[in-house]
């Protein structure tokens, strides 16, 4: 897009320099270039050296001495001593002697008693005593009340119509006879009955009771008319049913719990103990006591004091101390050191100068005719034709008008040479689809 842009600038200048070199300007048109430049960069990078130093390192090792120390025992030493001591003993002399005893001997004789005892003896008694006992009965309740009942009462009426007459003769065809219906006894359960002429539940206690029960039926051949009607005009009495409302007196049973008290006599039989004085023979044998007399020598201990002489030893134990070299192993830590090579991680910054590539925009004010076409400017000299520009577009100082003869040029040397600026500056594109945007463009 910028290399179309230059080079259609380019192409407006030539265009104003070849056919408008002597038109003054009226317009000017701002055309803002960006442009790279290389710029140095100070930057500082982190660097990590290794360095070897040597170190002294001390290690421990385990190494067991022997060691002599002191042990010190106590030999014992024994001395006795002999001394007789006096001493007062007790020394037994045996005396014999003449000693009477008595002796209690125990003799039972048999003795027969009447004794008099008192026995708890058992007596029924028997008495009558009565309970209450409620019962619930079935009481009958007798009521009559009116009933209402719709009579119908047929009134007659005669007319004539025309009536079919049967004129027809008798024929033999099969005829259904129900059986005979005949009661017998049934044994019921009581339970309540619906009484269809009352409309009330009638209780029906239990029992044998006759009920109604029919007999097969049979098949007789009958001759049966078979008719031949015929249209005639007959008079007809009809009655036409009238409604009439009368009172009819009902009278309804109802059974109703009720609950009856009744005193039940019943026998109550408890036993009650009496006292009875009774005398019952007793045989016992009763112990009568003996005393019998005795004379028997006997031997007595008798304890006479007497002095004695005692030797008696009196043994003292000394102990001597006995030192003795007793040798031990003892384990100790002997510490060794050693010179070892040891890497340390050393960093440091380091200083870095770079150039980056800043981009800068220059503005350049072009002079236009009446028609909006580029003016040709004069050559002036390459050094001073592109003065620097503030980047901020609110510093550019733009002339409302300027003389023809104060307005640049390009002559075609210096539209060449613009061209091949611009063209190294931004090269062509090598995408294949954004060249034919860009040819799409050049063709619009």
């Amino acid at each position: 897009m910028r290399r179309n842009l230059g080079l259609s600038i380019v192409t407006c200048l030539l265009a104003g320099s070849v056919s408008h070199a002597q038109v003054p300007a009226t317009s000017y048109q701002i055309v803002e270039k960006t442009i790279y430049e290389q710029k140095p960069i100070i930057t500082y990078r982190q660097e990590t050296e290794w360095v070897t130093e040597e170190q002294e390192v001390t290690t421990y090792e385990d190494v067991w001495v022997t060691e002599y120390e002191n042990v010190t025992s106590y030999k014992p030493i024994f001395e006795t001593e002999e001394r007789y001591e006096t001493r007062r003993i007790m020394k037994p002399v045996w005396e014999t002697q003449n000693q009477t005893s008595y002796e209690d001997v125990i003799e039972y004789e048999t003795v027969t008693e009447s004794r008099q005892e008192i026995v708890m003896v058992p007596k029924q008694i028997r008495e009558t005593k009565y309970r209450d006992e409620q019962r619930v009965e079935r009481v009958p309740v007798t009521q009559t009340y009116n009933q209402q009942e719709r009579v119908t009462t047929l009134k007659p009426v005669t007319t004539y119509r025309p009536q079919l007459v049967d004129q027809g003769g008798y024929v033999d065809q099969l005829a259904y006879q129900p059986g005979r219906v005949s009661n017998r006894l049934q044994w019921n359960r009581p339970s309540w009955i619906y009484n269809p002429a009352t409309g009330t539940n009638t209780f029906q206690r239990r029992g044998f009771q006759w009920v109604p029960s029919q007999a097969a039926g049979t098949y007789q051949v009958q001759r049966t008319y078979v008719p031949n009607v015929v249209t005639q005009q007959v008079p007809v009495t009809q009655y036409i049913p009238e409604t009439v409302i009368q009172q009819r007196p009902v009278l309804t049973t109802q059974y109703v719990d009720q609950v009856k008290t009744y005193r039940v006599p019943y026998d109550e039989v408890r036993m009650e103990y009496e006292q009875q004085l009774v005398e019952r023979p007793i045989t016992y044998q009763r112990p009568k006591t003996r005393r019998i007399e005795h004379q028997k020598p006997v031997q007595v201990l008798k304890w006479v004091e007497q002095e004695v002489q005692v030797p008696v030893k009196n043994q003292t134990v000394n102990y001597q101390p006995v030192v003795q070299q007793k040798p031990v192993q003892v384990l100790k830590r002997v510490p060794q050191v050693q010179k070892v090579q040891v890497q340390r991680p050393v960093t440091r910054w380091v200083k870095q100068e770079t150039m980056q590539t800043v981009p800068r925009t220059i503005t350049m004010r072009i002079p236009l005719d009446a028609n909006g076409n580029p003016i040709e400017v004069t050559p002036s000299d390459p050094e001073t034709s592109e003065p620097e520009t503030p980047n901020d577009p609110a510093d550019v100082d733009i002339p409302t008008a300027v003389e023809a003869d104060q307005v640049p040029s390009l002559t075609p040397e210096q539209a060449a040479d613009a061209i091949d600026e611009i063209e190294a500056e931004d090269p062509p594109l090598t995408d294949p689809q954004i060249e034919d945007d860009s040819a799409t463009d050049e063709e619009t």
